[in-house]
């Protein structure tokens, strides 16, 4: 895409794209409250943007391929599923506000890298069979959902949320990473069988919360 693109809203079905979609530098796709289908990679160039909302009505994204954010994709409150590889570029800037982002892959299932800006001010970030790899270098977290089911690692990065919480869930054995002065606002555990591993100190600002399931705290909870 080289230029400003609308999807038309006159639509009555999903656009679909059998191909690769590439959004290039200084150039916006808005998918508006219409849903668009990309069998194909999708490549948000740095300087690059997709929309999934318009006038406060969300749309849909879904993507059956592999997921490169070198740019920026603003899901407003819209909905975006990718059900392959995802990754969060240092360029990339990923904005949620009262929508969702769903990372289904069933096969091969692999850590998502998020290394860019990640701002969620409400709605759901979930992995459903994932983990996560956090070294993003600015994150802005006020409120809504960080779900996983898997692995999620803290590195060095910035994970200072003022809102919101984090959810394990699920039934297979996960773990926790926090390191540098990294920590979680609320800490909520759902889970439905076997456990949460605590690898390092856990930081938590405001709640922890086991409702079900175990939790082994290899090191201390402060």
């Amino acid at each position: 895409i080289d230029d400003y693109l609308y999807l038309n809203g006159g639509n009555t079905e999903s656009v679909k794209i059998t191909g690769d979609l590439t959004v290039n530098t200084g150039n916006t796709l808005n998918i508006q409250d219409m849903d668009l289908v990309v069998d194909g990679t999708i490549d948000i160039v740095d300087g690059g943007k997709i929309k999934v909302y318009q006038a406060g009505n969300g749309g849909t994204l879904l993507n059956n391929s592999d997921f490169e954010l070198n740019g920026e994709l603003d899901v407003g409150n819209g909905e975006v599923t990718v059900t392959a590889g995802f990754t969060l570029k240092p360029t990339g800037i990923l904005t949620i506000d009262g929508g969702t982002f769903f990372r289904d892959q069933e096969s091969q299932p692999s850590a998502s890298y998020l290394e860019g800006t990640f701002n969620l001010y409400d709605g759901i970030f979930d992995h459903t069979n994932n983990g996560y790899y956090w070294d993003c270098v600015s994150s802005t977290i006020t409120g809504g959902i960080i779900k996983c089911r898997s692995a999620l690692l803290l590195e060095s990065g910035d994970f200072h949320p003022t809102g919101g919480s984090v959810e394990f869930y699920g039934y297979y054995n996960s773990l926790v990473y926090c390191l540098g002065d990294n920590y979680f606002w609320d800490f909520v555990v759902n889970r439905t069988g076997n456990s949460l591993y605590l690898y390092t100190d856990l930081y938590i600002k405001n709640d922890f919360i086991v409702n079900t399931g175990w939790v082994d705290c290899q090191q201390p909870v402060k």
